[in-house]
């Protein structure tokens, strides 16, 4: 549905995504509301109040057109996949891919050590991500590589004199031969098992210890430190137990479309959109291709190592935040959870009857 800007008010008030046209249908900026007729209102109205982008956007714009979606997982992933493929001048934020950090770990290196970076490579190394921001990794880095006394210099096979870190016992120094390979590794265990989400009880412990042992030793600045170390690991495990869960864990979302006694299935695999499904009275409950996608679900899932190109990114984050907010939602179902087909069988219905009831109503109300 495309208007001009005073004939705002015929807009439709659902979820979907808005699109601001200026002169010789150029697009100028692409948008998403779950209250298309409202979010659209608050564009155009008059009183000041704007920012300067806001301003210009109104005076080059001639037409608005909206794509209602019938649900805000639909608009979202819309929104961006537009606004990367037609690059409107004013969602110039939004327009290129975002280059999210990692932390890496070479396994391949008889000594590996823990290292932020913002490049994906296939080397062979493990990478854990992404992450939003990455001035908080490198403090994190530094906390666990202390605790765990892993070497933090890019190349040491010249040192053979030890260095600082190793005069302060933060390092265990493989580069003067105090630490066999199989040692070293057995420390990056605990590492391994936090950073796939499945673990970090002992690194919480070790800190713990070590702030215990400080404040003994009446050291009561260091032991401070440890207990806001201890506090740091503490937070990022749980960011690193919901991590694994939107990587491995499989998730379907159902949401009434625009029409009538339908239902829209989106299929979500590894933190991105793997698919989406409309199911009309006519084909359920026997629809096929329902039980062909569920019959996949008694397979193991693998462990999460991140291997998305960096252009996929964006749309991970999008979908990660939307889950974590939806999490709890009758209309999203974690696929690995107990009776799951079932769940999803009772939503489908839930989501027609109640389309259907309200079509009814509002014929006989007319």
């Amino acid at each position: 549905m495309r208007v001009s800007l005073d004939q705002w008010r015929e807009l439709p008030n659902g979820p979907g995504i808005y699109l601001f046209y200026g002169a010789a249908d150029k697009l100028l900026y692409v948008g998403k509301s779950v209250h298309l007729r409202q979010r659209v209102r608050s564009y155009l109205r008059t009183g000041g109040g704007h920012s300067t982008q806001t301003e210009r956007l109104k005076f080059e714009a001639q037409t608005i057109e909206v794509q209602p979606t019938g649900s805000e997982l639909a608009a979202l992933i819309l929104e961006n996949r537009l606004i990367k493929e037609q690059l409107p001048p004013f969602n110039r934020a939004q327009r290129r891919w975002k280059h999210y950090p990692f932390l890496r770990l070479d396994l391949q290196d008889a000594y590996p050590r823990l290292e932020v970076t913002r490049d994906l490579a296939e080397d062979g190394a493990l990478y854990f991500g992404p992450y939003r921001k990455i001035q908080y990794l490198y403090p994190l880095v530094k906390q666990i590589s202390v605790l765990l006394e892993l070497r933090t210099c890019q190349d040491f096979a010249e040192i053979h004199h030890g260095c600082l870190l190793d005069q302060m016992h933060r390092c265990s120094a493989p580069c003067r031969g105090w630490i066999s390979p199989t040692e070293y590794g057995l420390r990056l265990e605990p590492l391994r098992a936090l950073l796939t989400g499945g673990g970090g009880e002992e690194l919480l412990t070790q800190a713990k210890l070590k702030m215990s042992d400080a404040a003994q030793a009446e050291r009561y600045e260091q032991a401070a430190l440890w207990r806001d170390r201890h506090g740091a690991l503490k937070k990022f495990i749980k960011q690193q137990s919901w991590r694994k869960q939107q990587v491995v864990l499989d998730v379907c979302a159902i949401y009434p479309t625009l029409q009538p006694e339908q239902a829209q299935v989106f299929w979500i695999q590894g933190g991105l959109l793997a698919a989406s499904q409309v199911f009309t009275r006519a084909d359920w409950p026997l629809h096929h291709p329902l039980k062909a996608a569920m019959a996949r679900y008694d397979i193991a899932t693998p462990t999460p190592t991140f291997h998305l190109p960096q252009k996929q990114l964006d749309e991970f984050h999008l979908i990660a935040t939307w889950l974590y907010r939806n999490q709890r939602a009758p209309e999203v179902i974690w696929l690995q959870e107990e009776a799951a087909a079932s769940k999803i069988a009772s939503q489908i219905e839930r989501v027609m009857v109640g389309l259907s009831q309200v079509t009814e109503t509002s014929s006989s109300s007319s």
